[in-house]
């Protein structure tokens, strides 16, 4: 069997070698769509995209169900994937009748090789699946403090279920995890998404992780190359720069890469949008006519020459989202893709959106200008074949199979059967509870809990407080005639300071800053800094302590390093995950990381 597979693998690339290049133009643009994945978020058919790009108008239309003329663009261009965001996912249903249409269309196109259908379902703070469906688990970081105890364990469990769950959809790659190593805790984008600060556990879960994933058909991409753990700028909103020495970019940054290269079979890495000065300093001209130093995305001596020659990496290099602003600030989607391409990636998402009936022709002419460049440019020729060669054959490898043949009914119930089943939901308890982390001040904490007759719970956001406050209500029915009060971080001053004054037990949790990546890109370009309220919290803990009550206070990111606010906590706990949404199919709140926090502290 595994002898055939490989002589029929062998003919189809023979044949796609001879083909590529071929003096038509029409299959080179389709070889160039295979390097391509699409975002089909958002559709307005008849919308003005130019009023779309200069914010005049927003299209907030989900794709659930395929519109005709995007299948047209799939079949007739041999696109090579898509990226799907959580407004295109809504039901079981709805999402394998969405990805059976996208195989569908592919498999008709000129070149009929399958799409790549792509998500962000790391876990924790980033998920694309409905959390009222699928398993969310409580993160990256969350799994690095279980490493102590259980090693690998966990994060093989979890890339397993998050893996069954993503299959059975129809969905094959998952871009993630990230092995960010993060070393700066004022990193906007990264820090729980991180597995730790330690290269070496990040190498080990990242792989145990991936492992875990691919184990159940889904391709897992490791994040973000050659490092994205030492920032202080969210790449989705600038571009960041690494001053790292070359010891700590080869000991910390690329760690976890070479170690995955090394032990594992890694097939697909994603770059970051970010300057490293030690491993390329060259200048590129960008579209304002300037020099720049060039970002990682674009820099054959990182991808090239280092991640591929010296590394020893065979798989694909996909590119983070182009339209981010560490990238399209300072290029056209045409020279941002090209640029891209010529640095050794295999491909690029997100060159552009498609929105509109024009953004659809749109792409066709950034097709036909990118064959133009790359006809026009032999030294680039021997790359993009050597490219769609890889691409080919990791789709041979992953998903030559896309389930076409499987009746709906039955695709339906397997996918009933996995999402967010009972095994997956213990699974995310147990990681929930075993991640948390907790610095006892003082042990007499546990028993002013117990004994407390009333408690004040205040929050980041009003449905974290309600959600702590139901989850401590559903521990302490052996202890009745509590009473409880819960609010948000930005209710009233006087409100918060009577309800201090009235408990017994004041529990402030609090959130840190918000990153795009957690609701999907660069268009939705607001940014929450909960920093303003730490006045509030101060002030709040400060007035607890000198009323005598007992404190506690919870990061549901990071662990706290400022002490000017934990001194007045007898008890600081980090949870490492703030999700928290409300279930309307049993009217209650759901949240593994504040769930499981309340059992610590109350049983």
């Amino acid at each position: 069997m595994k002898k055939t597979f490989i002589a029929v693998t062998l003919i189809f690339i023979s044949f796609w070698t001879w083909k590529l290049f071929q003096s038509d133009m029409g299959y080179l643009e389709q070889n160039l769509a295979q390097k391509i994945m699409l975002d089909i978020r958002y559709y307005c058919p008849d919308m003005d995209s130019a009023k779309i790009a200069s914010g005049e108008e927003k299209c907030k239309t989900p794709i659930t169900e395929l519109p005709e003329e995007i299948a047209e663009l799939i079949s007739e261009t041999s696109l090579g994937g898509v990226i799907l965001f959580a407004e295109n996912l809504q039901s079981v249903e709805q999402i394998i009748q969405l990805t059976t249409d996208l195989q569908q269309a592919a498999a008709i196109s000129e070149l009929q090789q399958p799409l790549f259908i792509s998500v962000d379902q790391e876990g924790g703070r980033v998920v694309r699946l409905p959390r009222t469906l699928a398993t969310s688990f409580t993160g990256n970081m969350a799994i690095g403090n279980t490493y102590k105890t259980d090693g690998t364990t966990l994060a093989t469990q979890v890339g397993k279920a998050i893996g069954s769950e993503l299959n059975v959809l129809g969905i094959n790659v998952n871009h993630a995890p990230s092995v960010d190593v993060n070393v700066n805790p004022r990193n906007p984008v990264i820090n729980v998404r991180s597995f730790s600060n330690d290269p070496k556990v990040v190498a080990d879960l990242g792989i145990a992780t991936v492992n875990g994933m691919q184990s159940q058909g889904v391709l897992a991409t490791l994040k973000h190359f050659p490092g994205h753990g030492d920032t202080d700028i969210d790449s989705h909103h600038g571009l960041p720069i690494v001053h790292h020495d070359n010891e700590t970019i080869t000991n910390v940054d690329l760690y976890p890469f070479q170690q995955a290269i090394d032990k594992s079979d890694i097939n697909m890495i994603m770059t970051a949008h970010i300057q490293y000065p030690k491993l390329d300093n060259s200048m590129v001209i960008n579209k304002f006519g300037q020099k720049m130093m060039r970002p990682a995305t674009i820099s054959k001596a990182i991808l090239t020459d280092l991640l591929r020659d010296k590394m020893g990496y065979k798989g694909l290099i996909i590119t983070d989202a182009l339209d981010m602003a560490g990238i399209a600030d300072f290029f056209t989607p045409v020279e941002a893709t090209l640029n891209t391409f010529e640095a050794g990636t295999d491909i690029a998402m997100m060159p552009m959106k498609i929105r509109t009936r024009s953004d659809i022709e749109g792409f066709k002419s950034l097709l036909k200008s990118l064959a133009l460049r790359v006809n026009e440019e032999s030294g680039i020729k021997n790359t993009i074949r050597e490219s769609v060669l890889r691409v080919i054959k990791v789709k041979n490898k992953f998903i030559a199979n896309s389930n076409l043949e499987t009746p709906m009914e039955i695709k339906i119930n397997q996918a009933n059967q996995t999402l967010g089943n009972e095994k997956h939901q213990a699974l995310e308890k147990q990681l929930a509870q075993r991640g948390l982390d907790s610095n006892i001040k003082n042990n007499k904490i546990v028993a002013a809990l117990k004994n407390s007759k009333s408690i004040h719970i205040v929050a980041a956001k009003y449905r974290q407080a309600k959600a702590l406050e139901q989850f401590i209500n559903d521990k302490i029915t052996t202890m009745p005639n509590k009473k409880m009060s819960a609010l948000s971080i930005k209710a009233p001053k006087e409100q918060q300071l009577m309800n201090v004054i009235q408990s017994e037990v004041v529990i402030v949790a609090i959130d840190g800053m918000k990153s795009l990546v957690m609701v999907g890109g660069a268009e939705d370009h607001q940014q929450e800094n909960l920093d303003n309220n730490k006045t509030n919290i101060f002030e709040l803990l400060k007035l607890a302590k000198e009323k005598g009550k007992s404190t506690i206070l919870v990061s549901m990111n990071l662990p706290i390093q400022n002490e000017a606010i934990t001194q007045y906590a007898d008890w600081v706990i980090t949870t490492f995950d703030d999700s928290t949404y409300f279930d309307k199919s049993n009217n209650r709140y759901k949240s593994p990381a504040l769930d499981a926090l309340a059992s610590i502290l109350f049983e």
